[in-house]
């Protein structure tokens, strides 16, 4: 049916199903699941050798109906839930005249920490977001938007001030689906564009044991990497593929140190070097690009010539072993 005609079915039919039971609600139901599903088919198409498995999540509302529904794509390496960190979102105008779609900000966790003045929070972050995005999001010319909350304490006013970049599509003049997808896909380069030069969940900046690390030749670059081996869902992967022995010194903390939780001392490593990952669409596979190191040769390995070559650093740490044992 198309992304035009998922749009068209929201804008035209949302208001009316409003009227009804929540539960089991077609309109419901387009926005949880068909939507959403429509997006997977065109990023598959479109995209066919992205290593990025997009999380995309719609909601109508829980219990309730929202007053400004929404259907967003997540990267979980940005975020793995919608109330945190930045990502694309159709966000549709609360009387359903329009729809936006919006580079935004997850607002519930936001809420939480910064109160009655989340908007301002909210506001300076994404002026941050624009200026890092610079002339590259000039398709999406909006950096406010309006939709229409009947609230300044609504969720929608929040998106308001959340919004980045956004461009909007009224409902009497839809664009043609090529169009719709081609913006999609814009804003997808965008979305990557941007999390090159942030971190988790939109934080800024390397952390701080690492920002004295003269090794580092592409901060921009090394975020990036860092926060790939630091993602929760991909770590775990990693650790219950390769388990919880250093695949460099071989050490197992769990092992000498009974009772302590095995997972906390064994970090995901990215074997692909640094600097062949910016721009290109990033290997992630957890058996065949990532070891597990203890934090230690973690942290040495990124110093090592070939951070990406385990047996080579291996060979140098014994060699180093050898030389202790001999005096050397």
């Amino acid at each position: 049916m198309g992304l035009r005609s998922k749009i068209d079915d929201v804008l035209n039919l949302y208001h009316l199903a409003t009227q009804d039971d929540f539960k089991g609600n077609e309109i419901a139901e387009l926005l949880r699941q068909k939507f959403p599903d429509e997006i997977r088919a065109i990023i598959s198409a479109g995209m066919p050798n992205s290593e990025i498995e997009y999380v995309i999540e719609g909601s109508a509302g829980k219990g309730q109906w929202n007053h400004c529904p929404w259907v967003a794509i997540l990267d979980p390496l940005v975020t793995v839930s919608p109330q945190r960190g930045y990502y694309p979102v159709y966000l549709f105008r609360e009387n359903m005249s329009g729809v936006y779609l919006s580079l935004n900000q997850g607002v519930t966790d936001v809420r939480e920490q910064y109160k009655s003045k989340r908007k301002e929070a909210l506001g300076a972050r994404a002026a941050d977001y624009r200026s890092r995005l610079g002339t590259s999001a000039t398709a999406f010319p909006k950096a406010k938007i309006d939709l229409d909350s009947v609230s300044q304490g609504s969720l929608s006013a929040d998106y308001e001030a959340g919004n980045i970049v956004a461009k909007y599509y009224a409902a009497d003049n839809l664009p043609e689906e090529k169009v719709l997808q081609s913006d999609l896909f814009q804003l997808l380069s965008l979305y990557e564009q941007l999390s090159y030069s942030t971190g988790a969940d939109g934080k800024t900046g390397l952390e701080p044991e690492e920002q004295d690390n003269n090794f580092i030749e592409d901060y921009t670059a090394f975020r990036f990497h860092r926060r790939m081996e630091r993602n929760p869902m991909l770590a775990k992967m990693v650790k219950k593929v390769h388990g919880y022995t250093c695949e460099a010194c071989r050490i197992n903390f769990s092992k000498i140190y009974p009772g302590i939780k095995k997972n906390r001392y064994i970090e995901a490593h990215h074997l692909i070097p640094i600097a062949t990952l910016k721009g290109q669409k990033v290997p992630r596979n957890p058996k065949t690009d990532f070891a597990v190191l203890c934090a230690n040769c973690h942290r040495m390995i990124h110093r090592f010539s070939t951070p990406g070559d385990l047996q080579a650093f291996r060979k140098t740490l014994n060699m180093s072993r050898l030389g202790d044992i001999h005096g050397k």
